[in-house]
């Protein structure tokens, strides 16, 4: 298991409930690269097509990996959780090169 639900659900929580007018705070077990990568990834196993389709997960792998830089800056787990789970996508999709480079980072 790379993520402990009751962690990412409350660090989620916190993040999202934040006021708008103030930055978001960063937490160790939620970023949006890993909410994206996590969506991405999960919608595979979804039973309705559209959702299961390869580009409507692109969109959230591609919005993961829009957050790469930002992210490894001062990576902390979600950063690992998330380049584990962009692994594991690319791995699943035949691309294993690609896969091993996100599992090596």
């Amino acid at each position: 298991m790379r993520i402990v639900p009751p962690l990412f659900l409350r660090d989620m929580c916190h993040v999202l409930l934040a006021p708008p007018s103030q930055e978001r705070p960063k937490t160790a077990h939620y970023s949006p690269m890993l909410h994206n990568a996590l969506v991405g990834l999960a919608l595979a196993f979804l039973d309705d097509s559209k959702f299961r389709d390869l580009k409507t997960r692109l969109y959230f792998i591609d919005r993961a990996k829009s957050y790469l830089e930002v992210e490894c800056q001062q990576p902390d787990i979600s950063v690992v959780q998330a380049l584990s789970l962009l692994g594991s996508f690319y791995g699943s999709q035949g691309e294993q090169n690609l896969g091993f480079i996100y599992f090596g980072r």
